[in-house]
């Protein structure tokens, strides 16, 4: 009876031992996607990246399959050798391997893979390769060109320029709203007499309450008297698109992106000091975030605005730190008042 335990437990590990981890990630993909973990573009481009990781592993090995016993760090090692010597920007290389070592951290929850090769795979080969330049701009306005910005409104000569220029700044008042948002962003979204906004963001699909700064109200009630459109606030999607339908809906978001962000790049011109980054609704979230910072708006309340885990809006937003040490010695230089007349008696 023992004996047969025994060798159904060992059947047991063979068989997980052979368990194709290509197919393994895209299930793992997927599900991610169905229980609204990843955006849909997101669990898209994952697909592409463990597709195009097998058709490596088929070129290289003739084999279809790879079992999770044959998992190394050597083997992501010469998959990213082969893929920096293609035509391949560093940071895409970035985006392949990721969807591959979440999938390997699963197989070892999972107990598919032994621990000590699975801390190698993620110690060692998930090292960035392109690291954020030391002296790489912020993609932030200052104060002064977000107002410059702003004033574009009445001096740009066509209709649908000014509705960029109002979904540009309308990002930025309802605290960093993201493009996503701003295209399926409904009239019953809007609370008027509480001044906000109740909706169930496409990112991690979870209902949040945005409150409205005066210009994003002002902005509200002009689209609101032009009537353009019933259904969606700033008139990018017909008033009877399915928003159920994710395909058509990542496809709309793409291709209304693109418009927005040509036309964002050519205001950005137009600014009096040339920026060394091109215009986008990203620009309006990340500048919204590190202002509040700025003005001293409690970390936990911007997180919960922008949807976003305390520590990655750190990462993110935070000042370098020795802007940071800067700032603090100018606040405890106006609390502390040194005396250097007074001695100890």
């Amino acid at each position: 009876m023992l004996k047969g335990v025994y060798l159904a437990e060992e059947e047991l590990i063979e068989k997980k031992l052979n368990t194709d981890f290509i197919q393994f990630a895209l299930e793992l993909n997927k599900r991610n996607c169905d229980l609204g973990k990843i955006a849909y573009s997101t669990f898209q481009n994952d697909q592409s990246s463990i597709i195009l990781f097998k058709k490596y592993l088929v070129l290289m090995t003739k084999n279809v399959v790879l079992p999770v016993r044959d998992l190394s760090l050597n083997l992501f090692e010469k998959y990213k050798t082969y893929c920096l010597g293609r035509p391949n920007k560093k940071e895409s290389i970035n985006k392949k391997l990721k969807p591959l070592f979440k999938a390997v951290k699963h197989a070892a929850d999972s107990e598919l893979i032994r621990g000590d090769i699975v801390a190698k795979i993620l110690n060692d080969g998930r090292e960035t390769i392109c690291k954020r330049c030391k002296g790489q701009k912020d993609t932030l306005l200052t104060k002064h060109q977000l107002q410059e910005f702003s004033n574009l409104y009445y001096t740009v000569k066509f209709a649908r320029t000014r509705q960029f220029i109002d979904i540009f700044m309308f990002s930025f008042y309802a605290c960093g709203l993201r493009f996503s948002d701003l295209l399926t962003l409904e009239w019953n979204h809007v609370v008027w007499e509480r001044k906000e906004i109740r909706k169930n963001l496409y990112k991690g699909n979870v209902t949040t309450t945005i409150p409205l700064l005066p210009g994003g109200t002002e902005i509200l009630r002009r689209w609101q008297n032009l009537e353009y459109n019933t259904r969606f606030v700033f008139n990018v999607l017909p008033e009877n698109f399915d928003l159920h339908n994710i395909a058509e809906l990542d496809k709309s978001r793409k291709s209304k992106n693109l418009t927005l962000l040509t036309s964002l790049n050519e205001l950005g011109h137009k600014l009096s000091s040339k920026l060394p980054f091109n215009l986008s609704i990203h620009v309006a979230r990340h500048t919204f975030a590190v202002l509040a910072i700025n003005e001293g708006l409690n970390l936990y309340i911007i997180s919960k605005l922008l949807v976003i885990d305390q520590s990655k809006l750190l990462r993110r937003y935070m000042q370098p730190f020795w802007m940071i040490k800067f700032r603090m010695r100018l606040v405890l230089n106006s609390i502390l008042i040194f005396d250097p007349s007074l001695k100890i008696k």
